[in-house]
């Protein structure tokens, strides 16, 4: 039988149309859409979360996911439209792709938005959340995708050389963050 990726593999002009470069692109953007809602319902109901704790975690986590699913689809697809509040299906069919550059821009933001706004740990019971040191290596990381070439394409690369912010993110975490190797594994 024929194999969902052979399609990718041989770049059929039916690509589109194939399950998983669909699913893809649904589920990131219906994670965009569910990050979205979190942070207009946030914004809109000042007193919807009474801990401020409470609020500037579930922003920080909201933005922390909005940022992971736009990164997801900028090294997947290049250009893509930037949704940063929830719109309504009328306004979507005038939103067109927006530069590559506008959709890291929001992923920057997003992510230092994240970095101040996230716990650096949680107890045992919620481990696994995003953290302020996960939103840092993530933005370690978009710092050096945007740093690559460009290929001539609006893809990923952008040609930035931010390898020195890059590897000051990674730094941080490696000096300052409670990680380590295990002595034995």
């Amino acid at each position: 039988g024929v194999r969902p990726y052979e399609q990718i593999n041989n770049f059929d002009v039916t690509l589109a149309t194939n399950e998983q470069v669909s699913d893809n692109w649904d589920n990131n953007f219906r994670g965009i859409f569910r990050a979205n809602t979190v942070l207009d319902q946030l914004n809109a109901n000042a007193n919807a979360v009474e801990d401020e704790t409470t609020r500037n975690r579930m922003e920080g986590e909201a933005k922390f996911l909005r940022a992971f699913f736009y990164f997801d689809l900028v090294r997947y697809y290049g250009r893509v439209p930037l949704m940063d509040r929830v719109y309504t299906p009328e306004e979507t069919l005038d939103l067109g792709r927006s530069p590559v550059a506008d959709v890291y821009d929001l992923i920057l933001s997003d992510l230092q938005d994240a970095i101040t706004l996230l716990p650096a740990t949680y107890p045992g019971s919620q481990e696994g959340k995003a953290t302020s040191w996960s939103a840092k290596a993530m933005l370690g990381l978009v710092y050096l995708t945007r740093s690559g070439p460009t290929y001539g394409i609006e893809g990923p690369g952008l040609d930035s050389g931010e390898y020195t912010e890059a590897l000051a993110q990674f730094n941080d975490i490696i000096n300052n963050g409670p990680f380590g190797f295990v002595d034995d594994y």
